[in-house]
């Protein structure tokens, strides 16, 4: 049976200005990667978590399995090198990711590289633009002199310009209709092979029946293809031959017209157009200049704001790495884990005095008599005799191997210690003693302990505070009392919906909420945030959740002091009521005489 405790009254407001703070992680992410190149898949196990764990609390993970509760764990333990994010234990960093640092230095400056070679190609293209412009500027400058002299002539060139244009533009169309023809026709004609080999392979008779029939199929379709592709290149063969035409002829006009001129006329033309191409160059020279000032300007910006973010970067890298070269082990020797799997995490090769003082041995402690009582120490406070030392951990059960793991992490006298489902292995009377040694412990050392579970009836019991986590991400965070009070969020209301209850009517009423983030969020306009909506209590949620959580409170505050006065009504009742006054025992009757004389046995 589990012993009941006083439970320590935590808020996370006083957590983040108290000095008393033991563990904090700030920004925490895991990613796992699988494959390679194209292939390459990026799994989020941990998605920017935060939160404080003050000295003496116990501190509740809880969630499906694959939420990240463990490898949470292992990350603060330096299991696993994080990849973004700081942990820092009693002050000093002890873990912190530098690969996400330098991948943003990677992809910052090829994203800044990309985006100068696109500005300066859109310079070059301005540039190209307006030198087509100062062109046909000149052109149509040069085109209304001429016509002050000669409008035939002036026409005629107008109309030889805008012919080539218009032929130009109708090849260019003409060269697409017939790339997208032969694209068609391709595709076509791989189709029909891949049938081909398909039915060929599904049925070995009737070869020519099915070949006849697939390319009849086929054959239609190709057939269509091309009569519109003949219509298409009908339809250009006569009008370029219609606009060539007139080309020639305009050649021969425009021809003959620059003959007749004269060349005062000539001279004239020539100088007027002179004048107007030295102003539209002055012009174009300014557009041009202004155009490359102001590329020139966005591509410095760009490179000044990379240089921070490098320099930003590299002192942020500088300094993990320092902190991490410099983490005395001292410090980590204060911080222990017991695992999951009391049988896996124990060598069946090594005694259990070999398993128990190993820390010891990696921290240099080679005095075989010291570490001995050291690890009959730790026995003892798990309740294990001295005589266990020399077995081995197949000779003991699953609850007793989870004390030999409890005492592993004992003898290094810690102060933090992860416990990553120390009971989900066992049975349930083991379970309670499991609970009760490490509440006893807890109690004893001062120990802060960050537990991990699925059991939220038991993290009710043994924890301060508890942090739900769903895929990565913490959805609510607030002390144990509070979360069953007022469970917001709906994957909490599913987790709690699952615990069974031992009262036969209520379990067979129990009502299962399923949990389904597509149907039961709308984040299309406004991201979630982990946000506080009472004292101590935070939620992951949007604006619009946290009216809706709002209501939410002051419905089931409604119906718990509703509750509370039909309590209070029942007490009171029960409390007036007049006791009834226990029955007198009735006195045995008497028996007769002659019956008494019957009943005697006879001698």
């Amino acid at each position: 049976m589990l012993k009941k405790r006083k439970r320590r009254e935590v808020t996370f407001k006083q957590e983040l200005v108290d000095q008393d703070i033991i563990l904090s992680v700030r920004h925490l992410k895991q990613f796992f990667t699988s494959g390679r190149g194209a292939n390459k898949l990026r799994t989020k196990a941990v998605h920017d978590i935060s939160f404080d764990i003050k000295k003496g609390e116990v501190f509740g993970l809880v969630g499906e399995s694959g939420c990240g509760k463990t490898t949470t764990g292992r990350s603060i333990i330096k299991l696993y090198d994080v990849t973004s994010g700081s942990i820092y234990f009693k002050g000093y960093r002890i873990n912190a990711g530098s690969r996400w640092n330098e991948k943003e230095i990677k992809w910052k400056t090829i994203r800044t590289r990309r985006e100068i070679k696109r500005l300066r190609k859109v310079l070059r293209a301005d540039i190209k633009r307006e030198k087509a412009e100062l062109k046909q500027q000149i052109k149509d400058a040069e085109l209304d002199i001429l016509a002050r002299s000669s409008p035939e002539l002036a026409a005629a060139k107008r109309e030889f310009a805008a012919l080539l244009v218009t032929i130009r533009e109708r090849k260019n169309t003409f060269a697409t209709d017939e790339y997208n023809y032969k694209t068609k026709v391709r595709d076509l004609k791989q189709a029909l092979k891949e049938e081909l080999r398909d039915r060929s392979d599904d049925s070995q008779d009737d070869n020519d029946i099915i070949v006849a029939e697939i390319n009849k199929k086929y054959e239609g379709q190709l057939k269509r293809e091309t009569n519109k592709f003949e219509k298409i290149k009908k339809a250009f063969v006569k009008e370029h031959d219609k606009d060539s035409k007139r080309v020639l002829e305009l050649k021969a006009v425009i021809k003959a017209g620059d003959k007749n001129l004269s060349p005062t006329v000539k001279e004239e033309l020539a100088a007027e157009t002179k004048v107007f191409a030295v102003k539209a160059k002055e012009a174009y020279d300014l557009r041009v200049s202004e155009l490359k000032t102001a590329t020139n300007e966005v591509i410095a910006d760009l490179k000044a704001k990379l240089a921070d973010i490098v320099s930003t970067q590299k002192e942020k890298i500088a300094q993990i790495n320092y902190d991490m070269k410099h983490v005395d082990t001292s410090i980590m020797n204060k911080m222990q884990m017991i695992f999951q799997d009391p049988i896996d995490s124990l060598n069946p090769r090594m005694t259990v005095e070999d398993i128990i003082q190993e820390g010891l041995q990696i921290q240099g402690m080679k005095d075989r008599a010291e570490n001995s009582k050291k690890v009959i120490e730790s026995l003892e406070k798990v309740g294990l005799i001295s005589d266990y030392a020399s077995r081995y951990p197949h000779e003991f059960s699953g609850g007793q191997r989870q004390r030999i793991g409890i005492a592993r992490a004992l003898i290094m006298n810690p102060e933090f210690i992860i416990a990553d489902e120390p009971v989900s292995a066992l049975d349930v009377s083991i379970r309670a003693q499991i609970i009760n040694l490490l509440n006893d412990l807890r109690d004893e050392l001062g120990l802060t302990i960050l537990f991990i579970a699925h059991d939220l009836s038991v993290v009710k019991y043994f924890c301060d505070r508890i942090a739900v986590m769903y895929y990565g991400n913490i959805v609510e965070l607030t002390t144990s009392d509070e979360l069953f009070k007022h469970p917001l969020h709906p994957y909490t209301k599913a987790l709690l919906s699952a615990i069974p209850k031992p009262d036969p009517y209520s379990e067979k009423t129990r009502e299962r909420i399923l949990y389904n983030p597509f149907t039961a969020h709308d984040y299309r306009e406004e991201k979630p945030t982990l946000q506080e909506i009472l004292p101590g209590h935070f939620v992951l949620a949007n604006s619009e959740e946290m009216e809706r959580y709002r209501e939410e409170i002051k419905e089931l505050d409604k119906k718990a002091e509703a509750e509370a006065k039909k309590e209070a009504a029942r007490a009171a009742k029960k409390k007036a009521e007049p006791k009834a006054e226990p029955k007198k025992a009735a006195k045995p009757k008497a028996k007769s005489t002659a019956k008494a004389k019957a009943d005697k046995p006879k001698k």
